[in-house]
């Protein structure tokens, strides 16, 4: 788990999340309600900017991260075991999980590259990147 991640408010514009992304070369942010709670309600992909802005053509300068970014979370607490982790990627087919305190306040994110160094089980990670990428059934 990356401790402490990079985050932004849902009140954030779309072009201060996709700066944040690219200046810490992340491909999702956690969107929290306020600095001060930092309180998770959502999460912001480099796929909901490509989807939800630029492919629909609305105003990065306007839009704010509340209207694009994905909701239901998918969480984990930093205390679970990475397996929890790894099923929770596949079963829900996200590349990444939001770590969260009792009170609900982002302390971590978890990505596939965090749980593939970790698992050591080559065939394991394979297979969770496969059913990650795997489209879900219509």
């Amino acid at each position: 788990m990356t401790k402490d991640p990079v985050f932004c408010q849902a009140s954030d514009t779309t072009v201060i999340a996709a700066k944040l992304m690219k200046a810490h070369n992340i491909g999702a942010l956690p969107v929290v309600g306020n600095l001060r709670g930092r309180k998770l309600i959502g999460i912001l992909t480099d796929r909901d900017l490509a989807m939800r802005v630029v492919a629909e053509a609305r105003d990065p300068n306007t839009i704010t991260v509340d209207r694009i970014m994905s909701r239901p979370l998918v969480t984990c607490s930093p205390d679970d075991k990475c397996q929890k982790a790894l099923d929770l990627m596949e079963q829900r087919q996200v590349k990444r999980i939001p770590a969260v305190d009792k009170a609900g306040r982002v302390v971590g994110m978890i990505s596939e590259a965090d749980v593939a160094l970790r698992v050591r089980d080559d065939l394991k990670t394979a297979e969770v990147v496969k059913s990650i990428t795997q489209p879900l059934p219509v």
